[in-house]
């Protein structure tokens, strides 16, 4: 059965070229797009309990990754679901706050392809 990936990220590009790193991975997946936290979180409630993993950017408009993460976390039907948290930021209090809310792991921008592919392997299976 192939996966589902809800792919949330104010950068078109940014969203291209995780799905382009995931399909290396899993050619099967199928993608969910969103251009920022409110709209992930409607994608996530239009496609009920389908996503099996969530990438998200930090710094978005309207809704922040962080805020994110929190408001998905707070939902018992949401919060098994696998989130990476995608930043910029070198903040390492920023990456800590995001795994005591609950992300499974973080990536920094610009992605290392191997690394993000590793990280994604080990949340698929």
């Amino acid at each position: 059965m192939p996966k589902k990936i809800l792919v949330v990220d104010d950068s078109m590009s940014t969203r291209e070229h995780i799905i382009a790193y995931c399909q290396k991975l899993n050619d099967d997946c199928i993608f969910v797009q969103a251009h920022d936290g409110e709209d992930g979180y409607r994608a996530l409630v239009e496609n009920k309990k389908n996503i099996d993993l969530i990438i998200s950017d930090q710094n978005m408009p309207r809704m922040t990754g962080l805020e994110f993460l929190k408001k998905i976390k707070e939902q018992e039907q949401f919060k098994k679901i696998p989130f990476v948290i995608a930043t910029s930021s070198t903040d390492k209090s920023l990456i800590l706050e995001a795994l005591n809310l609950g992300a499974s792991d973080f990536i920094t921008k610009p992605f290392e392809e191997e690394l993000l592919l590793k990280k994604l392997e080990r949340l698929l299976i």
